[in-house]
């Protein structure tokens, strides 16, 4: 997400823009995103103000990628992978695994399994839902 795509604005908020239609920052995390934006690291090479993305990466004028990413909140005790898997989890107990599988672009295989773990598998069957 390039710098360009966050707009303050005192009238309308603060604002990101991921298609044509800007879209409101919540009260709640926008003092968030204008910290980090004011205090953006710099690259080994250039400083923050000249890299256009709103998280730069370790190369010049390029953003962070998705290894650096996934190393820098493992750092911080964030398991990134857990998390994934437990949205995931919580995603395929809420509606049928096939669906998002389509929305998120998943196999149905992956998401198979993940019903499997949930428990979840059956219970949209009729048979499912009948008393025991």
């Amino acid at each position: 997400m390039r710098v360009d795509a966050v707009r303050d604005d005192r009238v309308t908020g603060l604002t990101i823009r991921f298609t044509d239609d800007p879209v409101p920052v919540p009260p709640l995390f926008d003092d968030i995103i204008r910290g980090h934006l004011a205090s953006r690291a710099r690259t080994r090479t250039n400083s923050a103000a000249n890299n256009p993305y709103v998280f730069p990466g370790l190369r010049a004028g390029s953003h962070i990628t998705r290894s650096q990413l996934k190393t820098e909140l493992n750092a911080l005790g964030i398991d990134v992978l857990a998390a994934k898997n437990t949205s995931l989890d919580e995603l395929v107990a809420a509606m049928p695994a096939p669906m998002v599988a389509d929305a998120l672009g998943y196999s149905y295989t992956a998401l198979g399994q993940h019903e499997q773990y949930r428990g979840v598998r059956y219970r949209s069957y009729v048979s499912g839902r009948m008393p025991d």
